[in-house]
């Protein structure tokens, strides 16, 4: 059975009326609360979503993590870099609609609440994904009162182990108390189907759940595929990156990537750095010396084929941009 096929099974026998989504890869979470970005063809792309990673440091350091985060983590981003990056894209007509932040674990980042209130001066909304390991109920009234839109709470196989499940169902519900948009990111893992079937029960209907396969990056490397079907493979034609190219990522460094916070260790994907645009860069004009981030945009990562094993699109692009053969 698929995971599609789950899904269909659960919904037909809960009368719950939760919104589950099967999605193809993880990120870029901040663009899932808007839609899909655009399929434009032009050249340097228009940025609808940014990412942030406000910190590395987390409570947690699971298994398959993407960026490496973990409680060592040390790099923590300025709000006014964070905000200087935001003025530079609106100041360069991208119609900029979502800013995600993310981490390592953001409710351990001090400056939230005024974070969430300095990015809500340019009409955007503001969404917080975490692990859910530093998350409390005046944290999360905090960033509410500061115009919080949307939060993801990661809550699977892989992050279940550092919190305690009886408090974050309760803070789902508090959540959802306070008006916020809320999901869960599920990452596919082992006893997916039970495990399902008991986060449906638990949660308050209101809250989303988006189900994804684990990006074979960072920590995850080398994690075995649960993926429980083929459908997602690249042995077939892979379509362009324009989508992703709609959403940018800002690491907790500084670091500049174009698509979601996957670039924020892949060094072949690095677009620019804040300092950079502080000191009067432009990011257009980082576009267009990155001739192989035009090649992804238009043509996808079926160009690298052949110098990587083939996984999932994110997976080759990571691989690939990595790999010494490119160097």
């Amino acid at each position: 059975m698929n995971i599609q096929d789950i899904v269909n099974t659960i919904l037909e026998t809960s009368d719950s009326g939760r919104v589950i989504r099967v999605l193809d890869k993880a990120a870029p979470i901040a663009l899932s609360f808007i839609g899909l970005g655009n399929q434009a063809t032009t050249w340097p792309p228009k940025i609808e979503a940014l990412g942030v990673m406000v910190t590395n440091k987390c409570g947690a350091k699971c298994e398959h993590c993407f960026n490496n985060s973990s409680p060592d983590g040390t790099n923590v981003l300025g709000v006014g870099d964070i905000e200087i990056l935001v003025k530079h894209l609106l100041n360069n007509d991208n119609p900029l609609k979502v800013v995600g932040l993310s981490g390592g674990e953001p409710f351990l980042y001090e400056q939230l609440p005024l974070l969430v209130k300095t990015l809500k001066k340019y009409g955007v909304l503001v969404t917080i994904t975490s692990g859910g390991t530093a998350i409390t109920e005046s944290k999360l009234k905090a960033v509410a009162q500061q115009g919080l839109d949307g939060l993801v709470i990661s809550f699977d196989h892989f992050h279940t182990p550092f919190v305690n499940r009886r408090r974050l169902i309760n803070l789902f519900e508090t959540a959802v108390s306070l008006n916020i948009r809320t999901k869960v990111s599920y990452g596919i893992g082992p006893g997916v189907e039970s495990d399902l079937r008991k986060l449906n029960s638990e949660l308050p209907s209101e809250v989303e759940l988006e189900i994804h396969p684990i990006d074979k990056i960072g920590r995850g490397v080398d994690l075995q595929d649960y993926q429980l079907d083929e459908s997602h493979s690249i042995g077939k034609e892979c379509s362009n990156c324009s989508s992703e190219f709609s959403s940018m990522a800002l690491n907790c460094d500084g670091a500049i990537y174009p698509c979601c916070s996957i670039g924020g260790f892949t060094e072949g994907l690095k677009l620019s750095h804040i300092d950079e645009i502080k000191n009067g860069a432009s990011i257009v004009d980082s576009y267009k010396n990155k001739g192989h981030l035009e090649n992804l945009h238009g043509t996808g990562v079926n160009f690298l084929v052949g110098s990587v094993e083939p996984y999932r699109k994110c997976d080759v692009c990571y691989r690939a941009m990595n790999s010494e053969k490119l160097q």
